[in-house]
This record gives structure tokens, C-alpha cells and sequence, in this order.
């Protein structure tokens, strides 16, 4: 992705196809983009806090395919938090 002179870089770190994308930004943060929606299909990117990133670490895919599942579930939950 390139913004003006910048380029962003991303690297994905697990990623489930037609589910989600556990991204690691260009500032070391995480991001999950997860799939949603049942006849309208949309995507809803949501950083992860502190406490989700420590536990992704500590428990790997197994985790964040739950957090994606709730994520999928109720979007409007993580709203507040959405990214894009």
C-alpha cells in the first residue's frame, strides 16, 4: 500500500479464507479483519488492545479464530473500536 511518500507495509500472521486476517501493522500493532455479514457480506478491521495481543501470543490461533467467530457474530459489538 503506498500513502503519498509512505509505504505501508502489513504482514499477516494468520488468516482463516472467507473468515479473517490477523494483520501486524507497520508499527508492530495488530489488526483483525474478519468477514461478516450472511447475504450482505462485509468486513470489519479491529485493533487489538493490550490484553488480546497478549493472549494471541500466549495461545496463538486457537484464540484469535475465537475472537473472529465473536467478532462475526456481533459486529456492533466492536464498533466502537472498528478501524475501517
Amino acid at each position: 500500500m503506498e500513502r503519498g511518500n509512505w509505504i505501508l507495509m502489513k504482514t499477516i500472521l494468520e488468516s482463516k479464507e472467507r473468515g479473517f486476517e490477523l494483520i501486524e501493522n507497520d508499527a508492530g500493532g495488530l489488526e483483525i479483519e474478519v468477514l461478516c455479514g450472511g447475504i450482505g457480506m462485509f468486513t470489519v478491521k479491529v485493533a487489538l488492545n493490550q490484553d488480546e495481543a497478549s493472549l494471541f501470543r500466549e495461545n496463538g490461533k486457537e484464540f484469535i479464530e475465537d475472537r473472529a467467530y465473536r467478532i462475526a457474530k456481533d459486529p456492533e459489538r466492536y464498533e466502537q473500536r472498528r478501524i475501517s
